[in-house]
């Protein structure tokens, strides 16, 4: 919520003419009242789109870089543990998870890499032109991690419980069984970061 100036603080700052009420813009000369109070809805519009609004995991802050780290750090357990175990290919899921997982560190790596130097160098990374590139990303990593996490908890379940085939093929069960729960740790981390996002864009919109 942004309080609108008095007609005295307006004054000073030079917006609006002392003796005719009237307000300087970009060199123009004085202009009636409806095109002055255009003018200072038009300057406070700006300062709410540059001000960095207050969600946690949002782009920019220290929790926001602490869930890049962590969607980065798990996805590449996961990665490492599925690809480690033998035969994974068999199962069109677990292939697609480490796909997943390959795109998942990648831009939790690129956007990681965001958050530190904004953080050192004092920058916006909640701007309206920023969010509106980090939104899209976030929700197609999101999407992959979810889909992968869960089909790869369905295949797991059907050859463990329902069709067991662990004992009789040989298969690491074990590994893809923590390679899927790495996945799932990394998808709550990227939820927590794909919502900030959202949520700061619908704020920059409203």
């Amino acid at each position: 919520m942004y309080k609108v100036k008095g007609f005295k603080e307006l004054k000073q700052q030079g917006i609006i003419e002392p003796a005719t009420g009237r307000e300087h813009h970009r060199g123009r000369p004085g202009t009636d009242l409806s095109d002055m109070q255009m003018v200072v809805s038009e300057v406070y519009q700006e300062k709410k789109d540059r001000q960095m609004v207050n969600i946690v995991g949002g782009p920019g802050t220290r929790i926001g870089l602490s869930f890049r780290v962590g969607q980065l750090v798990f996805a590449a357990a996961s990665l490492y543990v599925m690809v480690g175990a033998k035969e994974y290919k068999k199962f069109i899921p677990y292939s697609y998870l480490v796909y997943a997982n390959g795109f998942i560190i990648l831009w939790s790596f690129i956007s990681a890499c965001l958050d530190k130097y904004a953080l050192r160098q004092q920058l916006d990374l909640q701007g309206l032109a920023a969010i509106r590139f980090i939104v899209p990303v976030n929700l197609v990593a999101w999407f992959l991690s979810v889909t992968a996490a869960s089909s790869s908890s369905g295949i797991l379940t059907y050859i463990v419980y329902d069709f067991p085939v662990c004992s009789v093929e040989d298969l690491p069960c074990f590994e893809y069984g923590i390679a899927v729960i790495f996945a799932w740790l990394s998808t709550v981390c990227l939820s927590f970061s794909a919502n900030a996002t959202v949520v700061i864009l619908y704020k920059k919109l409203a």
